[in-house]
């Protein structure tokens, strides 16, 4: 059995891959956080568990499949178009679902609710056109993804869902307040509910705003990536309230 021979590669060039590499494995490692808090429904069980496994799968393809061809790292792997897709899916439906709690909880407040489904759907056009783009053009992802309109979408979608989360963090926070009354238990229910919708809010525009950085100034690195695999993680959280279900 004849061993592997890496092609001879500038020094640069090698420094690149590793740094590839590493962004993906530590991407990985954030994307199975979420196994430590199983999902309380069906629907969103299944869709965590497809993200984990495509974004193991682009792993594998990199390390094992295509490992001593460097060159192979110039591709990306249909997996990793197709996880961008199914993140863009959580997130969306993720905001609508929040959208109808806000709707309950502003007594049918139509222009919040409006704006945050717009908002949400907003992001949804760009992220899926950007996750075909990437799929349909995924021998020359370099030159697709540094180009203006990879750089657009990505920076559209990324941008329109990080506005929606604060917009539905101020407002459940807002609503979520004004609910409070004479009672203590009432009032420490609502102030956990409040925390943890700034949590959820903090950490999925954290997350959006460093993939939507990420896209746009160096989308060949792939920085982008272990955001963009965390912000489908953050979203499920507001849904899993420790004695508080919102389901």
């Amino acid at each position: 059995m004849g061993s592997t021979v890496l092609p001879d590669l500038p020094a640069i060039f090698l420094s690149d891959i590793k740094e590839t590499l590493a962004i993906g494995f530590v991407g990985v490692i954030l994307a199975s956080w979420s196994i430590l808090f199983p999902t309380l429904t069906i629907l969103r069980s299944i869709l965590d568990a497809v993200s984990l496994i495509l974004a193991v799968e682009t792993l594998y393809t990199y390390v094992v499949v295509d490992f001593g061809d460097p060159l192979k790292l110039l591709n990306m792997p249909p997996a990793l178009a197709v996880e961008n897709a199914a993140t863009v899916l959580i997130g969306t439906l993720v905001q609508c679902f929040l959208a109808h709690r806000l709707w309950e909880l502003s007594k049918h407040n139509a222009v919040l609710v409006c704006s945050v489904i717009i908002l949400a759907f907003g992001s949804f056009g760009p992220g899926i056109v950007l996750s075909v783009k990437l799929y349909t053009h995924r021998l020359d992802i370099i030159l697709q993804a540094s180009s203006v309109e990879g750089r657009t979408l990505g920076g559209i979608a990324n941008g329109m869902s990080a506005v929606c989360d604060v917009v539905i963090t101020a407002s459940l926070c807002y609503y979520l307040h004004s609910k409070r009354t004479g009672f203590k238990r009432t009032n420490s229910i609502i102030d956990r509910l409040i925390i943890y919708a700034v949590n959820r809010g903090a950490l999925t525009a954290i997350c959006q705003t460093g993939e939507m950085i990420g896209t746009i100034v160096r989308p060949d690195r792939y920085i982008y990536l272990p955001f963009a695999l965390l912000s489908g993680k953050c979203r499920f959280t507001f849904i899993r309230f420790p004695g508080v279900s919102f389901d």
